[in-house]
């Protein structure tokens, strides 16, 4: 189990936050650290890129349906990019597929999907 490594970096007023490693137990609190600082920010958007994230948990799950909740309560779209297979699937089965905003694609499309998603 790879530990879990979080970065952040601003483009276009969007926060772009790659996780990858892990996302179980201890490391859902750096996560949502993480995720409440972009928030805090003046940002148009949030894009949690789960590409690299080869484990998760109900903790891990929660943090990312916390994120969303607290992105939603801020008026700021919050996009799921790339989650793995497994993670797709997780998602699928409990539903919150029709809850999250997920994009499979390159960047561009992460972007695009945020700027749709903009609560004005």
């Amino acid at each position: 189990m790879a530990p879990c490594v979080v970065h952040t970096d601003i483009k276009k007023c969007v926060a772009l936050i790659r996780i990858t490693g892990s996302l179980v137990y201890e490391d859902v609190k750096k996560v949502s650290a993480f995720v409440r600082q972009e928030l805090a920010r003046d940002v148009r958007g949030v894009i949690l890129d789960l590409a690299g994230v080869d484990r998760v948990n109900s903790k891990g799950l929660g943090a990312i349906i916390s994120a969303h909740s607290n992105a939603l309560r801020k008026g700021i779209p919050l996009v799921i990019w790339n989650p793995s297979e497994s993670l797709r699937q997780l998602l699928e089965h409990t539903k919150l597929t029709s809850v999250l905003t997920i994009v499979v694609g390159d960047e561009a499309a992460a972007y695009k999907a945020v700027g749709k998603n903009h609560v004005s």
